[in-house]
């Protein structure tokens, strides 16, 4: 069986999300499905692909990912500092 970027999809919870794409990329967003589907050997609407596909999307986006994990270790160690030391008013 050929290997699709996109491995056969998990049974998952979904929520409405309506886009606008052109033409040409719903075309071969239609291609993409019915060769998915050909290759896993059951029928997958495009709606129910699509989340999956951006997800597969952003975690293989290295800078996206690193520019995640600065942000969550940003907001875990709190707000960013400019190296001064922090004066609370009663010092000096």
């Amino acid at each position: 069986m050929p290997d699709l970027k996109l491995p056969k999809l998990p049974k998952i919870d979904t929520v409405r999300l309506n886009i606008v794409v052109p033409t040409d990329l719903y075309e071969r967003l239609e291609l993409y499905a019915r060769i998915y589907s050909e290759t896993y050997g059951e029928p997958v609407d495009l709606k129910r692909l699509m989340p999956h596909m951006l997800e597969r999307f952003l975690t293989s986006d290295r800078e996206f990912q690193r520019r995640m994990a600065k942000l969550s270790r940003q907001q875990r160690s709190g707000p960013p500092t400019d190296g001064r030391a922090i004066r609370d008013g009663n010092s000096g």
